[in-house]
């Protein structure tokens, strides 16, 4: 059988009916938890595209699988950009330097 989350329980202490809805758990992101996080995405997506060049926008993208990107291992990248896994490491390295000095100052 399959329970309906409306169907009734019981009554609770002041006679009020009781389903299943009320005594389930609410497994839903905190609206606030959820609102930090976009915020800071937001910021961390505009320090990308105003702080790094195309190169590491680019490495960026791919390595984290963002703005439309599978996400690659640093070896895949260098294999399709032509270049060094050593070099992708340097590239992922600074920009994500970049990235966190720029949200770092303007989250406060």
């Amino acid at each position: 059988d399959v329970a309906s989350l409306d169907e009734r329980l019981g009554f609770d202490k002041d006679g009020n009916d009781i389903s299943l809805i009320d005594v389930l758990p609410d497994t839903s992101e905190n609206i606030d938890d959820k609102v930090h996080r976009d915020m800071a995405f937001e910021k961390v997506a505009s320090v990308i595209d105003k702080k790094l060049n195309e190169r590491e926008k680019k490495v960026i993208y791919m390595r984290y699988g963002v703005c439309g990107y599978d996400a690659y291992t640093q070896l895949e990248i260098s294999k399709i950009l032509k270049i060094s896994r050593s070099y992708i490491s340097r590239i992922e390295t600074k920009a994500l330097q970049i990235i966190k000095a720029n949200v770092d100052k303007n989250l406060y």
